[in-house]
């Protein structure tokens, strides 16, 4: 990989938040009351499990886009106009018209299921405000590339979403689509290095004033996620 210096803030697995009842655990990236990490637009990038027959209810902010990428399993949506049911290899952005009650729920009663939770705040909605998208993406169908896991959005707006499962030592690139993005990335299995920093399963990154990311796959298997953010702030 080429050496290119840029800012970042490597996000370890292990120093994420912690909410945990019998039922239900959330592992947070950004928590509202930690001012060290700014990530702009990014305002939530939480992992949660949910234990058999368990429901989570939440509420969706009028202003963010809020995206569930199941993991392990399926879960699922429910808002008081529609309901949904989404698996590994599948995704889900819903756009509040107001601030508004949703319910995530595992339907299996002898499983835990395993979710991404994301919220990413402001710009335009990519639908009809109230409407909920579901797409599917085949990672086994396209190894060692980098696809779009919201492909069923007609117009995804000021973000956009990578993912990949690659094979030890291939490499990727993913050019930004805006100079003033930020990025952050999610290792769902395996080993990256990204932009010469390591990072392990479940580690994340952020990066600004970068035009182009380069990553490189350290295990067989390996899946990563990425963001391409509005980054209105500078790390802390």
């Amino acid at each position: 990989m080429s050496v290119q210096q840029i800012q970042g803030a490597i996000l370890l697995a292990d120093n994420r938040g912690l909410t945990q009842t019998d039922e239900y655990r959330s592992c947070q990236f950004f928590r509202p009351a930690d001012l060290r990490l700014q990530a702009g637009a990014l305002v939530k990038f939480d992992e949660d499990t949910l234990a058999g027959g368990a429901s989570l209810a939440m509420e969706a902010a009028a202003d963010c886009d809020t995206l569930l990428i199941p993991l392990v399993g399926g879960v699922h949506f429910e808002t008081d106009q529609h309901s949904h049911y989404i698996e590994a290899g599948s995704s889900l952005l819903y756009r509040a018209a107001e601030n508004a009650a949703f319910t995530v729920s595992n339907p299996f009663q002898q499983a835990l299921v395993n979710f991404l939770h994301i919220r990413i705040k402001g710009g335009p909605a990519p639908f009809p405000a109230g409407e909920v998208s579901v797409s599917r993406f085949d990672l086994e169908g396209a190894p060692n590339l980098l696809i779009d896991p919201f492909s069923g959005v007609p117009n995804p707006g000021h973000w956009t979403a990578r993912i990949g499962k690659f094979k030890g030592r291939e490499e990727a690139f993913y050019r930004l689509n805006r100079p003033d993005s930020g990025i952050f990335t999610f290792v769902v299995d395996g080993a990256f290095e990204v932009q010469n920093r390591l990072l392990h399963p479940r580690d994340g990154l952020l990066l600004r004033q970068l035009d182009e990311l380069e990553l490189e796959a350290l295990s067989d298997q390996a899946v990563i996620l990425i963001l391409e953010i509005p980054h209105e702030n500078q790390f802390h």
